[in-house]
């Protein structure tokens, strides 16, 4: 019996060889490579969440931009002082000369019945109407008028009229009635 338990030990350690070389170390060397795969990826997926946050910052950058030229459209308060200002500016820019303004609040009831007659007028916003006089050429009026439609501030114009003196040539005198819109 003692020459045979020599013989099994070396039977039992090439079995125990050729299973390690055979199928464990193949088998090792393939779960080093999927974990080295999987530290690829998960840097792969840092790097990806990073670029999902920065485009949500980026997002949340212009969607706080938008609200603010909406607010900057509808201020919080008749703000008459930039009124004037912004319509001295794009008079003077256009080449007319700025003339009489007027500025009047329309009242609750004026407004209950100006929404009945357009619908576009929102009950959620308080309005202040402008009579506004400038005097200059027909293109310059023009340009002026194109250039309170691309005024940030929400405002209609309701009506238009001019005139002009024959000894005045080209020029006119314009009227305007504007309703600009503000937050209650």
């Amino acid at each position: 019996m003692s020459s045979k338990k020599p013989i099994i030990i070396l039977i039992f350690l090439v079995l125990f060889l050729i299973i390690l070389f055979g199928f464990l170390l193949p088998c090792y060397s393939k779960l080093r490579s999927n974990q080295k795969k999987i530290g690829d990826l998960s840097s792969e997926v840092e790097k990806l969440s990073m670029l999902v946050e920065q485009t949500d910052k980026l997002k949340d950058e212009k969607m706080l931009k938008k609200i603010d030229e909406l607010f900057s459209a509808l201020p919080k308060e008749k703000d008459i002082p930039v009124l004037l200002s912004q319509f001295n500016s794009l008079a003077s820019s256009n080449g007319l000369i700025l003339g009489s303004v007027g500025f009047y609040e329309i009242s609750p009831k004026n407004k209950r019945k100006k929404e009945k007659e357009k619908l576009s007028d929102s009950k959620f916003l308080n309005i202040i109407a402008i009579n506004l006089e400038v005097s200059g050429s027909y293109g310059s009026f023009k340009n002026f008028l194109r250039s309170l439609e691309e005024n940030i501030r929400a405002m209609n114009i309701k009506s238009i009229s001019f005139h002009s003196d024959k000894d005045m040539g080209d020029i006119f005198d314009f009227k305007l009635v504007i309703d600009a819109y503000y937050k209650p």
